[in-house]
């Protein structure tokens, strides 16, 4: 597992290029469902449009990519949508264009450019976090090992979500993946039986506003298409 820019809230944008309108959403996906769900509501919304045109990634390893040209000329929407997503690095997403013609044709190139530059923009409308896959974890410990505790977390980049102080010190703690066998080894180093190590769950998150936001997870199903 390894970390990679996702959408945390999505970007609209509209441009207009020799008086045809572009009107770009990009969102976050958690499954491919969402990809549907979005171009019907897209569709429902800008029912007259000429063309509505999209690309996605979704998946972590070997992720899958779709695009789509809409009757647009071969190569000249959905594939730079999707350029421009992949050279963001984003992944769990979806990016949407919508294209009212205006009665001036744009050529190939003009097309590329104008899709290129709507998505560009809705991107930049976005906001944008580091998906982190991590290992959610209670430690307890005695009193006396919160100081040195306090070091361990802040050097291994560890984030604490609570803290409760009963008959011994209870943190809640979200620890990135390719640090946990660091922890361990610094827990057995520590040679402290008041320390206990519970959980282990994986999740995700992501940084926003310098606060902790839980990502949703999403696999890729072969049962669903798009």
């Amino acid at each position: 597992m390894r970390s990679y820019p996702v959408i945390y809230q999505s970007g609209e944008a509209q441009i207009i290029e020799k008086k045809s309108r572009f009107l770009a959403r990009v969102f976050g996906i958690h499954s491919l469902k969402d990809v549907s769900y979005g171009l019907e509501q897209s569709k429902k919304q800008y029912f007259d449009a000429s063309h509505h045109c999209y690309a996605y990634i979704f998946g972590e390893t070997n992720p899958l990519q779709k695009f789509s040209d809409d009757k647009e000329p071969a190569g000249t929407a959905g594939r730079p949508i999707l350029t421009v997503l992949d050279k963001k690095n984003l992944r769990n997403t979806c990016l949407i264009v919508v294209r009212y013609f205006g009665g001036v044709l744009l050529g190939s190139g003009g097309l590329v450019r104008a899709y290129t530059k709507a998505a560009q923009a809705a991107i930049e409308d976005s906001q944008i976090v580091w998906r982190i896959p991590a290992k959610r974890y209670t430690l307890l410990a005695d009193y006396s090992m919160i100081g040195k505790l306090s070091y361990l977390f802040s050097r291994l980049d560890l984030v604490q979500l609570d803290t409760t102080f009963e008959q011994k010190v209870s943190y809640t703690l979200l620890l990135p993946v390719d640090k946990e066998e660091q922890l361990k080894k610094e827990l057995l180093r520590q040679n402290h039986s008041g320390i206990e190590l519970i959980g282990g769950q994986v999740v995700f998150y992501g940084m926003w506003k310098n606060q902790v936001v839980l990502l949703p997870d999403g696999e890729v199903s072969s049962t669903e298409s798009t």
